[in-house]
């Protein structure tokens, strides 16, 4: 069990919004009938549209952005972007051909920077209130990358950023070559944490992060588990739910789990207290880093989970 005496927030944020109608729905039933209570929304997705619409319905949903630079179109013209792109005017398909292209020329950078001004500006234009940002396969962990991000925040008054660092990962469920992925982003991450604060105080990011070891196939054991033995501070669960499996990514399986009555018994009996980057933000700079001063009746009340 966990320390009692201080605070457990737990962001469940669910990626990939916009990707597909299945997922967008599938977001927006485990905010009513789940855990979830943050989304990340990717501008160039080919559903952004109809994510929009359903957000514009679900106002008490938080919501960042998924900024993106692979398998989809970009949201600026080609003309613009043309080191980002192949042939045929798209990102590279590939989480690891994107990361080449970024090795060629410092034009790429600063491309990627415009680009991914105009995904959050698409997303403000929509009426969307913005949280948070992080990246479509945790891009960030690069560090030219997590400084443009962190520049990108503090631009746009933008005050919570993923930091794709997940301490205890159980490096079970793949291969030496995934292992040693989550490895080295770790390693970076512990590189990159110490520029948050340079850059600008008022930034911040989740104390511990949960969900990456386990991306695409999270299930109801494994969840119960971590809930369990959640640690004091602000954690950032991330999850992939939807209303249809792709790719590797076994989404249907996710959105049971988030919605099971045993992972809101252990929510419940484990004292968590849901909340959103929305509603700690509400809160000083000094909330990640002191948190022991802060009681969890200070946070504003969170959202009564649908059974």
């Amino acid at each position: 069990m966990h320390d009692t005496q201080l605070p457990h927030w737990l962001v469940v944020n669910a990626d990939d919004l916009g990707f597909s109608r299945e997922i967008n729905r599938g977001v927006l039933y485990t905010f009513r009938r789940g855990i979830v209570r943050s989304a990340s929304l990717s501008a160039s997705a080919p559903e952004f549209e109809h994510a929009v619409q359903l957000l514009l319905r679900e106002p008490v949903l938080d919501v960042g952005v998924h900024l993106t630079f692979f398998g989809t179109y970009p949201v600026l013209p080609t003309v613009r972007v043309r080191h980002l792109v192949n042939r045929r005017g798209m990102f590279e398909p590939t989480l690891l051909r994107a990361m080449g292209r970024l090795c060629l020329s410092s034009a790429v950078l600063e491309q990627l920077e415009a680009e991914f001004r105009a995904q959050i500006e698409r997303v403000q234009s929509a009426g969307i209130l913005i949280s948070h940002l992080d990246c479509h396969g945790h891009l960030q962990v690069l560090p030219p990358v997590f400084h443009l991000v962190l520049r990108l925040a503090q631009t746009y008054g933008i005050s919570w950023v993923r930091l794709p660092y997940e301490a205890q990962p159980r490096f079970s469920g793949g291969s030496i070559f995934r292992s040693a992925q989550l490895l080295a982003a770790n390693v970076l991450c512990l590189f990159n944490r110490s520029s948050i604060h340079a850059i600008d105080p008022v930034l911040r990011h989740a104390d511990h992060l949960l969900g990456i070891d386990v991306s695409g196939r999270l299930e109801e054991r494994w969840l119960v588990r971590q809930l369990i033995a959640l640690r004091s501070g602000v954690t950032e669960l991330l999850c992939h739910p939807g209303f249809r499996d792709t790719g590797r990514y076994q989404r249907t399986q996710e959105l049971s789990a988030l919605t099971a009555d045993s992972v809101k018994r252990a929510v419940a009996e484990s004292g968590i207290v849901l909340t959103n980057f929305r509603q700690l933000s509400q809160y000083g700079s000094t909330l990640t880093r002191s948190i022991a001063a802060v009681g969890s009746s200070a946070i504003a009340t969170p959202v009564s989970i649908g059974y």
